[in-house]
C-alpha cells in the first residue's frame, strides 16, 4: 500500500557539510537530499531496489531523556517497502570508524530510536559502509542514470524479442543477435542498459557488469509471452 510521508522534519542546508547535494530521481518523485557521500550511496542503493517504494530523508524527530536532560535525535532515512507485510526501516547511516569512536555517546539515541520504531511498527538499524559499498552499489550508480533517459521503445522491443528467442544470453551475445552493424549495437547498448536498470532484463547485480554478464528475461515478461 502506498502512503504519503510528511516533508523532512529538519531542512538540510546544502553545502553545510563537505558532501551535500540532491540525488536525481525519475520525474514525479522528490529528489533525495543527502549530507555525506555515504548517505548518497545509501539512497542510491535503495532507490535502485525494485522492492522499495520510497526513501525519505530526515523523516522524524525523536525526543528522549539522557542523564536527566531532554535531547532530540533525527535519524537519516525512512525506507518504505512495496510489500505491505515488510516493516519500514528507520535508518541511521554512519561510517564504521565513527560508530566505534562514538559508540558510548550514540548508545542512548539509538536505543530511543529503536523503541520509537517498535511503537510505529517499524524497525531501526544503523547501517555502515560495510553494507552499502558493495558491487551492487557500483552497478546501481551506473544504471540509475539510464532510468532518467528517454526510452527507445523500438530498440527495447527488439532486444526483448531477441532475448526471448535466445534464452539466457550474455550482453555481447544478445547485442550481436539483435544487430549485425557495429554502430547499431553501440546504440542498442544504451537501450539494453535501460532494460537492465528497469529490471526487465535480470542479471547478477552483486557482480561487476561486463560484456559476459548473463541476462535473463524478467519473470513478468516471460509470463506475458506465455499468455
Amino acid at each position: 500500500m502506498w502512503w504519503k510521508l510528511p516533508m523532512p522534519v529538519r531542512k538540510i542546508a546544502l553545502g553545510r557539510r563537505s558532501l551535500t547535494g540532491r540525488l536525481a530521481v525519475p520525474a514525479g518523485r522528490a529528489a533525495i537530499t543527502f549530507e555525506s557521500s555515504l548517505e548518497r550511496d545509501f539512497a542510491a542503493l535503495n532507490l535502485f531496489d525494485p522492492g522499495i517504494a520510497s526513501v525519505e530523508e530526515q523523516p522524524v524527530r525523536i525526543e528522549y531523556m539522557e542523564g536527566g536532560t531532554r535531547r532530540r535525535y533525527t535519524p537519516d532515512f525512512l525506507v518504505l517497502y512495496r510489500d505491505p507485510a515488510k516493516p519500514a526501516l528507520l535508518a541511521e547511516v554512519k561510517f564504521q570508524e565513527e560508530m566505534e569512536a562514538k559508540r558510548k555517546h550514540l548508545a542512548a539515541r539509538f536505543a530511543a530510536a529503536g523503541e520509537f520504531a517498535i511503537q510505529k511498527g517499524w524497525r531501526f538499524q544503523v547501517i555502515t559502509e560495510n553494507e552499502i559499498r558493495t558491487p551492487r552499489l557500483e552497478n546501481a550508480r551506473f544504471l540509475l542514470p539510464y532510468r532518467l533517459r528517454p526510452v527507445d521503445a523500438g530498440r527495447c522491443a527488439r532486444l526483448n524479442r531477441c532475448l526471448a528467442e535466445l534464452g539466457p544470453s550474455s550482453i555481447d551475445g544478445l547485442l550481436n543477435a539483435a544487430w549485425t552493424d557495429e554502430k547499431e549495437r553501440l546504440i542498442g547498448l544504451t537501450a539494453l542498459w535501460r532494460m537492465v536498470a528497469d529490471f526487465r532484463f535480470l542479471a547478477d547485480l552483486d557482480r561487476p557488469l561486463n560484456k559476459d554478464t548473463v541476462l535473463h528475461l524478467a519473470a513478468q515478461e516471460a509470463l506475458w509471452r506465455q499468455g
